[in-house]
C-alpha cells in the first residue's frame, strides 16, 4: 500500500510541474539564433529536490521504413536525440540559462528542437513547445 501511495505522490508532484514562458516575443516566433542565450522557467508548483534538464531534438523529415508486411504500416523515424543540459537542477531555482549551440550539428529549419525533463524517480516531465535552432551565417527565406 506505501508502494501505490508513493507512486501517486510522485505523479502528483510531476502533474504540478510546468514551463514558464517558453515562447519567444511575437506570435508564431519559435526560433532561437545560435550564440543567445535562452532562458528556460519553470513553475516548480510544489516540486523539491532536482530534475535532470534535457534538450531534445529531432530530425523534421522523417525517415520512413517499411512494416514487414506489404499490409503493415510503415515506422517513422524521427532520429530524437536527447542532451542532457544539467543533471541535476533544484525546482527552486526556477530557470536555468543555456548558450545556443547546436547539438550534434543539428541546426536549420530541418531540425526541431524542445526542451524536456526527467524527475529523479525517473518520470517524464512535460514537454515544452517545439522551436527551431537558426545558426550562424543562416539566412531565412523570405516567402511572399
Amino acid at each position: 500500500m506505501k508502494f501505490l501511495a508513493s507512486i501517486a505522490l510522485l505523479a502528483g508532484a510531476t502533474q504540478a510541474f510546468k514551463w514558464k514562458d517558453v515562447h519567444q516575443p511575437g506570435d508564431g516566433d519559435v526560433s532561437r539564433r545560435e550564440g543567445s542565450y535562452y532562458v528556460i522557467e519553470w513553475d516548480p508548483e510544489g516540486s523539491e529536490g532536482t530534475f535532470e534538464l534535457q534538450m531534445r531534438s529531432f530530425n523534421n523529415t522523417p525517415t520512413i521504413i517499411p512494416g514487414p508486411t506489404p499490409s503493415s504500416f510503415p515506422t517513422y523515424d524521427y532520429h530524437w536525440q536527447t542532451t542532457v543540459l544539467n543533471p541535476s537542477v533544484k525546482y527552486s531555482d526556477k530557470h536555468y540559462t543555456w548558450l545556443v549551440t547546436p547539438l550534434n550539428g543539428r541546426a536549420g529549419d530541418e531540425f526541431t528542437y524542445r526542451v524536456s525533463g526527467q524527475t529523479a524517480a525517473g518520470e517524464s516531465l512535460p514537454y515544452a513547445r517545439p522551436w527551431e535552432l537558426i545558426p550562424n551565417g543562416y539566412v531565412c527565406k523570405v516567402v511572399q
